[in-house]
């Protein structure tokens, strides 16, 4: 005799919330991996390494403009 579960209206909304936590966190992550690589083709990884604490003013100021870098077309 097989036993039949029955899931309750508070069950799925536990399993609800728990996917959409996921979703979410899986979203985030996709913004990120975006956010590094025009980091990295900016060139703000190299010009922080070894630089210790900087401001976004010295960040710019090592950088320059890179108005090449994300050009449309």
């Amino acid at each position: 005799m097989a036993v039949e579960t029955v899931e309750t209206p508070s069950s799925i909304r536990t399993k609800l919330m728990a996917f959409l936590g996921q979703v979410i966190g899986e979203l985030g992550a996709t913004v990120n991996a975006g956010l590094i690589v025009a980091g990295d083709r900016l060139g703000l990884y190299r010009a922080m390494a070894n630089a210790g604490p900087i401001t976004s003013a010295e960040l710019a100021a090592k950088t320059g403009p890179r108005s090449d870098t994300f050009a449309s077309g």
